[in-house]
């Protein structure tokens, strides 16, 4: 057995995607009305494990415009964790239908606002963000991406002034997020190198939670955020695929991530 698949999943996979998907939303209904925050966190985590054959998919349609797959499942996967902290039973068509448009609407938004050619004018950037709060709202309430006459009436603009904020697509440039500052496993790396703007609380906390890894999972933060090696480099370092690699490294952050947000939530 693959030494990178051992207990990838909390539990047996089922007949199929949609059998994972209903048993990922049973989890996350579960999670929402639990009192205790560490076991919604694993509620939360195990959910996403369900999950990540989505992710991947949604990420494959979207190759071959010059980026590597490798960056679009990093994004997506980051994606799927904040649908699933997001995520509120009862509205629209359920967690999958929220959570395709999720991942979708950031991997567009990586394509638009990290990989510029050439900048695009002020007024057009200061009006990314009420587009991408007013794509958030709408997508939960739709469970599918908005249109721009639906942007156009939440925001009060005109549909010409959507098309223009959504325009700046067209500047665009590959990147990869393996140095990508604003990766979102950026925060570990900076605590992991001990970077200035991290508290000394941060540091504990992350310590804490390193030494309940398992040695393999340590080896691979240790890699990834210490070495700086990308996850192609850690796959053929460990002899082992990059979506494995990819799949563990978004487990392994989500749990960080979750003691953190634990800790901030309590002191």
């Amino acid at each position: 057995m693959d030494p990178l698949t051992t207990q990838s999943h909390p539990f047996p996979r089922g007949a199929g995607r949609d059998t994972d998907l209903r048993r990922a939303e049973s989890l996350l209904e579960a999670a929402l009305v639990c009192q205790d925050a560490r076991e919604a966190g694993r509620l939360r985590h195990d959910a996403v494990l369900l999950c990540l054959d989505l992710a991947d998919s949604c990420a494959r349609r979207y190759v071959q415009r010059g980026v590597e797959l490798e960056d679009l499942s990093q994004v997506a996967h980051a994606a799927l964790v904040k649908a699933a902290i997001r995520y509120v039973s009862g509205k629209g068509s359920g967690f999958a239908a929220y959570a395709r448009a999720t991942i979708q609407g950031e991997i567009k938004h990586y394509f638009r606002d990290c990989c510029w050619a050439v900048r695009p004018p002020r007024s057009l950037q200061e009006g990314r963000e009420p587009m991408l709060a007013a794509q958030e709202r709408l997508r939960q309430e739709l469970c599918r991406e908005p249109t721009a006459a639906e942007l156009a009436t939440s925001l009060g603009w005109s549909i010409r002034e959507v098309d223009k904020v959504m325009a700046c697509r067209s500047a665009f440039r590959a990147a990869s997020l393996d140095h990508d500052l604003r990766a979102p496993s950026g925060w570990v790396g900076s605590l992991l190198t001990r970077d200035e703007s991290a508290t000394v609380d941060d540091h504990v906390v992350l310590s804490t939670s390193l030494q309940k890894l398992s040695d393999r999972d340590r080896r691979i933060v240790h890699l990834r955020f210490v070495e700086e090696m990308t996850q192609s480099e850690i796959a053929e370092e460990l002899g082992v695929s990059q979506m494995q690699v990819s799949r563990h490294l978004t487990r392994i952050v989500a749990l960080l991530r979750h003691d953190l947000e634990v800790f901030v939530a309590v002191a």
